[in-house]
This record gives C-alpha cells, structure tokens and sequence, in this order.
C-alpha cells in the first residue's frame, strides 16, 4: 500500500528515527546493555568482544551490499528494507536462548541497519530545497543521539523494576518501535525521485567506491589515517563504556546507563556544532581538537569517578558525531560531487576495516587484565594517533560566503 500526501516534516521525521533504529538499536544499545547480556546470556567478554565485531563485520558487508544495489534500487526501498530486517535481528536478540541466536540477530541487525544508513542522508536531502541539503543530511543522523538517550532511559527503568541484570524488556520495546517505525516508513516515506547513493554520507553519485579518487583531496593520507582511528577508538568506547562503569567504577546499573545517554545528548548536537566550528576556523584545528576530547574522554572515564564519567561521555558523544562531519567537509572543499562520493565511501571503507577487530580485542583485554584499564588505555592512545594524523593535513582555513 502506497499512500501519498505525506509532508516533507513527516516523511524527514521517520528518516531521523530510521537512523536511530540503524545506529543506536541495531548497533550502539549492544554496548549499553552488555554488562546484564554477559551476565544473563554469554558469561565471557572475550565472546562479548566477538559478538561486537560480528556485528559491525555485517554492517560493512551490508554497507558493500547497498552500494551496488543502489544502481537498480530508489534509496527510500533500501531504506524500508533496512527498517524491516532490523526489527526482525533485533526481535531475534530479545528472545534469543544462546548465545549463537543472539550473535545471529546481532548480525541481521548490522546487516540490515546499513540499508538504512547508507541511503538516509540522500533520501533527507531530497526532502529539502538544494539550499538546504545540508540541513537535510544532518538532520538524519540526529535521530541517533535521540535513539541512544531513549535506550538509555529504558535501560535504567528496567534495571530498576527488574534488577541489574535484566536486558530483554529493553530490547522487546526497541524491536516494538523499530516495526512502528517500519510500518509509517511503508505507509508514508516516498520521496520524490533520488539517484543512487554512495557508500556512505555524502552526495548521491553513481561511481564505484575509488581509493584514486580520495587522493585527490589534499591530506588524503591523515584524512585516512584518522578516520581509521576514529573508528576502533568508537568501537572500544562504546561498546565498554557501561561495563567499566560497573564493574570498574561501582556504578549502579541505572546509573551507569544515564551516563552512556549522555553520549546520545554529544550525538545530537556535535555534528552540527563542530561542522559549523571548522566553516570559520578551519578542518585541521576541529578535527585536532575533536580527538583531543576523545583522548581526554577516554582517561576520564578511567577515573570512575563524577562528575567526569558525565563530562567523558558528553565530550565522546560530541566528538563522535564530530569527526565524521569535519572530514567530509573536507573533502566536499576540495573535490567534486562525484568524486567526493566516491572518494568518502573509500575513507569510510577504511573506516569499516579499522572497526572491525577491536571490540573483540576489547574483550580479550579485558579478560587478560580483568579490568578495562588496558581497553580505554589503548583507545586513548589510538585517539592519540588521530590527532597526529589530522595535524599531518593542510592548514587551508575556510571561508563560507
């Protein structure tokens, strides 16, 4: 059933919350809700760490996947595909008996959140007038601070009525609202006509995912080098932030979640924030100074203490959703539609890679040493490293007019 009519303010609202059910439901809500899965379901964090790393593996395999179909598929059906495969992989996570059923809806969910993701930011800016587009793709990933505050808001409610180590009510009322979700992006969210889309965030282009095209774009190799670090710091941070808070640090189970929703209040406004920041001071500086707070996040959190486990997740949230921003700034400065596309799939690409084995080693670390020291130790150190990667980039400052 197709029904038109639909506002734009309607049909941009279920594309922010798509991106929530994407990012936070299917991916980022693992890591807030690990320390109660380990101890209800898997009983190790060496398989908690494999089980992560499952999880982002199929999310790039989808990411690969959604970018050939995009030559024959409308960005807005990879979308409403994406909402349908998630609900069911989550679904499946909230009533899983073991630990390989769990591990297989991890995976759908990853998979299938992709096809949502990737496409959104095309689908937002073609609700928008071109002076606006921007808004539009920014606007889409809004919904993943918002998700991860509500997540959050949900775990402490259930950890309250059901103790420390309840997990399934929250993930049953996600997979609820990720088919509410579902069902208006089925009966509401159909766009006018949009080309393809690129790997990742960006213009809607047509070209295969080119390395050739990156190096185009002075910097290239800081540019790399750094979003490559961004990407196994965010998948260590997040995915152990709530346990080392517990285990480490003490912190109440509710306690621990309200703190990793404060990462969700960073998301929300980061992006917009520090895009505008790099307009008139320049990428180089912002970027630095985001991995400085990712540095700075990530020894503050070993503290165990507050108010910096609070300050730690405002200043992760902001810089996560940060970065990416700066970085694709960057590349729109110096480069083409076409080839920022192509070249932005490439640096996400890397991305993917960087991700992919470090919520395992987390896991192995953490077995080893028994505590999360050694964890946020080497994901402030691999902050570290993309603030030398950005500060190797030009000193171009921009100027917007």
């Amino acid at each position: 059933m197709r029904t038109a009519g639909a506002s734009p303010v309607v049909m941009m609202a279920i594309v922010t919350a798509s991106a929530g059910v994407a990012q936070c439901f299917g991916r980022f809500a693992y890591g807030l809700l690990l320390p109660s899965i380990n101890a209800d379901l898997l009983h190790s964090y060496a398989l908690a760490g494999l089980i992560g790393s499952l999880n982002l593996t199929a999310y790039l395999v989808g990411a690969l996947s959604t970018s050939l179909l995009a030559r024959t598929s409308e960005p807005a059906a990879l979308l409403r595909r994406g909402l349908l495969g998630s609900t069911v992989g989550i679904g499946v996570m909230a009533a899983a008996p073991n630990a390989l059923v769990f591990a297989a809806g991890t995976m759908l969910a990853g998979f299938s959140g992709a096809f949502i993701w990737v496409p959104a930011p095309v689908v937002a800016a073609a609700l928008m007038p071109p002076h606006r587009r921007g808004l539009g793709t920014g606007l889409s990933g809004a919904g993943i601070g918002l998700a991860i505050l509500l997540a959050s808001g949900l775990a402490a409610i259930d950890h309250r009525l059901h103790g420390p180590d309840s997990w399934r009510p929250v993930w049953v009322v996600l997979a609820g609202i990720a088919a509410f979700v579902a069902l208006l992006a089925t009966l509401f969210l159909h766009p006018p006509r949009t080309r393809s889309v690129p790997v990742e965030v960006g213009e809607p282009a047509d070209p295969p995912v080119r390395l050739s095209a990156l190096r185009e774009a002075p910097g290239w190799l800081g540019a790399m080098l750094s979003y490559g670090a961004y990407g196994a710091t965010v998948a260590l941070f997040l995915n152990y932030v709530v346990a080392s808070l517990i285990d480490d640090g003490g912190f109440s189970a509710g306690h621990a979640a309200l703190v990793f929703g404060l990462i969700g209040v960073g998301q929300a406004v980061g992006g917009v924030a520090m895009g505008r920041l790099s307009d008139h001071v320049g990428r180089r500086p912002v970027l630095i100074f985001g991995y400085g707070l990712m540095v700075a996040a990530c020894l503050g959190l070993l503290l165990h203490a507050e108010p910096w486990a609070a300050l730690a997740a405002l200043a992760f949230g902001t810089a996560a959703a940060g970065q990416p921003a700066v970085l694709a700034a960057h590349l729109g400065d110096h480069l083409r539609p076409r080839a920022f596309a192509s070249a932005f799939g490439a640096l996400t690409l890397f991305f993917g890679l960087a991700q992919l084995g470090a919520p395992q080693l987390g896991g192995v670390l953490r077995e080893a040493a028994g505590n999360f020291t050694l964890v946020f130790s080497l994901a402030a150190v691999l902050a570290l490293l993309g603030v030398v990667a950005a500060a190797s980039m030009p000193r171009r400052r921009v100027t917007t007019g």
